[in-house]
């Protein structure tokens, strides 16, 4: 039998009185029974009871423990002005390498949009931690007039075939990108673009302990962690004034080293170009 996967539901909103557990609460019901998730429930309402006074749980480390264990996750948020909430966004932001390479889908609410205003731009969040983001999703507009007092749906059929295909497609990412963190894991095959440096040979210790390495472009040491996200790139303006002819080479990790690829991406030699690592981060 296949092993279960851990599915994320992330609730987006942390007011009193939020309508987000009426729908939350509908989503659960009907994906409980799933034979493919475990589901776990991660709310920011819980993470700010829990910083109060005689607090037992650390809040960040549970939440960086939380979303490390999910395969996926599934968001469910509203839409305030245009936007999603404050919350979320610090929820989100609070955690970064446990995101990667993970799917990610949408069920929002709100007026007649339905939500997807903040879906789109919190596409554009995920992204920068690259994770996945699902096309499909489910909407609720007009939220309030759906559900009637005990937090059922008047009409659960509408919303079944796009909850159903949603979560097919989820099922089918939540595989292909375990599988594939467990063959390599989504930090090591960064690439880094630092010119000219000598990566150790394969019989040296395994790159990514964020020791020094010899560089002969700049005659010192270039501090490179390729298993890390805290890459610090050199600064390619001054690298293509040294050495033109290295602007554009990509080092890629090949086992416990590192070898030449490709040819000048850059005609001009002063052009500045980044990473694309999100280097010194903060």
């Amino acid at each position: 039998m296949t092993e279960k996967m851990t599915l994320a539901v992330i609730y987006g909103s942390a007011r009193q009185g939020r309508f987000c557990d009426t729908v939350a609460n509908w989503l659960i019901r009907e994906i409980s029974d799933s034979n493919v998730f475990n589901l776990t429930v991660i709310d920011p309402a819980r993470l700010r009871a829990s910083r109060g006074v005689g607090a037992t749980v650390n809040p960040g480390e549970w939440l960086e423990r939380k979303v490390a264990e999910a395969d996926a996750f599934l968001v469910v948020t509203p839409e305030y002005n245009h936007g999603y909430p404050a919350a979320l966004k610090e929820l989100i932001d609070s955690v970064y390498e446990p995101w990667h390479a993970k799917p990610v889908a949408f069920v929002s609410y709100g007026g007649a949009s339905g939500g997807i205003r903040a879906v789109e731009q919190l596409r554009q969040v995920f992204a920068e931690l690259h994770a996945v983001t699902l096309r499909d999703g489910v909407q609720f507009a007009k939220a309030w007039s759906k559900f009637d007092a005990a937090g059922n749906l008047y009409k659960p059929e509408e919303l079944r075939a796009p909850l159903f295909l949603m979560m097919d497609r989820l099922i089918w990412w939540a595989r292909t990108l375990k599988q594939a963190r467990k063959a390599t894991p989504y930090n090591e095959v960064a690439a880094c673009i630092l010119g000219r440096c000598r990566w150790p040979r394969p019989s040296s210790p395994p790159i990514g302990k964020g020791r020094a390495l010899p560089c002969d472009v700049f005659q010192s040491s270039c501090t490179c962690r390729i298993a890390s996200p805290a890459i610090i790139a050199a600064d390619m303006a001054t690298l293509s004034d040294r050495c033109p002819s290295a602007i554009g080479m990509r080092m890629r990790p090949s086992a416990r080293s590192c070898t030449w690829s490709g040819t000048p991406a850059l005609s001009r030699p002063n052009s500045r170009i980044s990473s694309g690592l999100n280097s010194k981060r903060v």
